[in-house]
């Protein structure tokens, strides 16, 4: 594919995602040409895939056009170039199901580290809902001493608190367990 861009994207895929990020600078992709004005002629293909033949690029953008098509370059560098009528709506959809997909990825696991004996827990409660409202896993930890390992009952105890504290708002599968000298649990965003 015509790489129009340093970073690889193409210029399609730059027009979309600009639109869906609300860009002032954004121009419609049926109406641009993606640099196949240059030449006159090229290969089309149909948007199933087949092969319609040799067109002039002037007769062919008319007739994407008309359609409400893109004839969106496939390989720019053969000869004759390769373009293909592209349904600009489909691929709207798929673009905003990438960009979520990158969202959903991006979200972060956040370790609140908790103590037995911390009077700090409404504290630690407000950020914990912090983190949640926006989406991002929590994982909550206390550390246990040599001496405060006989203590991991009131541990477990603090933490099934903690996440009945925080109401509808967190989500947890497994309930607290020790893992060595820490007892952990995770809780997810109901949000």
């Amino acid at each position: 594919m015509g790489q129009d861009k340093v970073d690889g994207t193409s210029a399609f895929h730059t027009s979309l995602q600009e639109m869906l990020l609300g860009n002032r600078n954004y121009k419609s992709p049926l109406d641009m040409d993606w640099g196949l004005a240059k030449y006159r002629e090229i290969l089309v293909r149909n948007l199933d895939g087949t092969e319609l033949g040799l067109m002039q690029t002037k007769f062919a953008l008319q007739m994407a056009k008309e359609r409400g098509l893109v004839l969106y370059p496939l390989d720019p560098c053969a000869d004759p170039p390769v373009a293909m009528f592209v349904d600009c709506n489909s691929q709207q959809q798929d673009m905003f199901q990438k960009l979520v997909q990158r969202r959903e990825a991006s979200k972060k696991v956040k370790e609140l580290k908790l103590q037995i004996s911390a009077n700090d827990f409404q504290t630690k409660l407000i950020t914990a809902k912090k983190v949640l409202e926006k989406g991002d896993e929590l994982r909550l930890a206390i550390s246990l001493k040599k001496n405060e390992l006989d203590k991991a009952d009131i541990a477990v105890a603090l933490l099934n608190q903690f996440a009945t504290d925080l109401g509808e708002i967190a989500v947890w599968t497994e309930e607290p367990k020790l893992e060595g000298k820490i007892v952990a649990m995770n809780l997810f965003s109901a949000l």
